[in-house]
């Protein structure tokens, strides 16, 4: 059943792009929606340690 499922209250989610102005274009649209909590990362190996230490939902 539908009503069984767990939804969270925000999905955790991290936006990794080498432009920054990519990430910061991201954040602005993100940042009014209540249903996410974003990080932003230009640097792959920085996003992965926080993806291995952190519980994500999308990447």
């Amino acid at each position: 059943m539908d009503s069984d499922k767990i939804i969270p209250e925000k999905y955790n989610l991290v936006v990794v792009d080498d432009e920054k102005f990519i990430c910061e274009i991201v954040k602005e649209v993100l940042s009014d929606d209540d249903r996410y909590s974003a990080r932003y990362f230009s640097s792959p190996s920085r996003a992965l340690n926080f993806i291995n230490s952190h519980p994500v939902d999308l990447v």
